[in-house]
């Protein structure tokens, strides 16, 4: 059995209390996993540290009064609770248990005297709990892998990361470096099965019939509008024609038979902040990944694929985006998009050039309204965390979605 271990640095302190639990744990039998880590972590978390959350059964957080704002511990919190791994917070006496993924989780508190004891109870508890019974989803075969690396949202560091076949063509606020903003929502089976069926008048006819789903009430706008038929797959394409300064496709959406399904778009996504700066809208970016899910459930009940698929969220040039929009729910008549307060150190920003993240659903059949609402609040949280963020505030406190923001900025 393993149990992840995840912490922070402060001056090397929350190192040794991770050490002393690895060794308390080593004692009970269970494997405690450390990751190598630097001063400058990343804020999201590498594929290493995810692949070794991926294999661990707990994960063990020990939050400290210095470490309680790390972004990199909640973000490896919110890993492991997306993919079914157990967690358990260790809480420094003192500290506060902030943000969604920790607030109201039973935590062992602890004072650094008195660390091991808790260790030791810590290690005693995992030993004896019952392994899970329901298995992990499994992971992407060779074939769904490689679909993936052709469409180039694979690898987040590679240079041409989200520069698929529509890219050229997308619509784009100009960045300093000539670079375009795109946002991917992407579904993937984990056995890729051709069911030679997207392509038939039928389907056609009912994709084109889709034109929103139903989130806890409220109606999101399903995009694209003209459609394009290749063998085995079919486009749909939102085109812009007013404004002849830029690329007059900005949005679209792509079914194949194989069950692979993505949607792109830069707008509505991304626009200028009030300082002119290119920002990343939160709120709406959430909302609208969630249809995606709700709409992906639709197109896996049509064609009867029922086993598991992973759902990405990708951002090419993260980094050139400021955070925005993420919780003032501004009436201003003035002002078209609602801003999330800003300081005078300026909107959260990211040293991440990419940012993708993944949920594994282990079944079509078992994906219901509430898993789907917990993937879309994961993604929020994580987006926040690699902008050195703790939570996402176009949630309450009590982990309501703020659909009140999101339907004043649609458009």
């Amino acid at each position: 059995m393993r149990a992840f271990i995840s912490h922070t640095f402060a001056k090397g302190a929350d190192e040794r209390l991770a050490r002393t639990l690895r060794e308390e744990l080593s004692r009970a039998g269970i494997d405690g996993y450390l990751a190598e880590k630097i001063q400058r972590y990343d804020l999201l978390i590498h594929d290493k540290i995810q692949q070794a959350i991926g294999e661990s059964e707990w994960l063990v957080a020990i939050i400290t009064r210095a470490a309680q704002r790390s972004a990199s511990v909640h973000e490896e919190i919110g890993y492991a609770l997306g993919r079914g791994v157990k967690v358990i917070i260790m809480l420094e006496k003192g500290a506060k248990e902030s943000g969604v993924l920790v607030y109201g989780r039973e935590s062992e508190v602890f004072s650094p005297r008195g660390f091991r004891v808790h260790a030791q109870r810590v290690a005693e508890f995992i030993r004896d709990a019952p392994l899970p019974k329901e298995p992990k989803p499994g992971r992407l075969s060779r074939d769904a892998e490689q679909l993936l690396d052709d469409r180039k949202i694979l690898l987040e560091t590679s240079d041409v990361f989200a520069q698929n076949r529509h890219f050229s063509e997308m619509y784009a606020e100009a960045l300093p470096n000539n670079e375009k903003p795109v946002v991917l929502f992407t579904a993937c089976p984990h056995e890729l099965v051709s069911r030679d069926i997207v392509a038939t008048g039928g389907f056609v006819e009912w994709a084109k019939g889709i034109r929103h789903v139903d989130a806890e009430g409220h109606q999101i706008p399903i995009r694209g509008l003209d459609h394009e038929i290749d063998t085995g797959s079919l486009t749909f394409i939102e085109r812009q024609y007013e404004d002849l300064h830029y690329p007059n496709v900005r949005s679209y959406r792509e079914f194949h038979d194989s069950g692979f399904f993505e949607c792109g778009a830069s707008l509505p996504y991304v626009y200028r902040n009030h300082r002119n700066e290119p920002t990343l809208h939160l709120c709406l970016l959430i909302g609208n990944f969630w249809g995606f899910l709700l709409h992906t459930r639709l197109f896996y009940q049509r064609i009867g694929l029922g086993g598991p698929f992973t759902a990405l969220l990708s951002i090419r040039n993260s980094s050139e985006l400021a955070l925005g929009n993420h919780g003032d729910e501004s009436t201003d008549p003035e002002w078209r998009y609602a801003r999330m307060p800003s300081s005078s150190l300026g909107d959260p920003r990211t040293d991440r050039r990419h940012i993708q993240l993944r949920h594994a659903f282990g079944s079509v059949h078992e994906m219901t309204d509430q898993k789907i609402a917990n993937a879309t609040r994961d993604a929020a949280r994580k987006i926040c965390n690699a902008y050195g963020q703790i939570s996402p505030e176009c949630y309450s406190s009590g982990g309501q979605f703020s659909w009140r923001l999101w339907e004043m900025v649609q458009l």
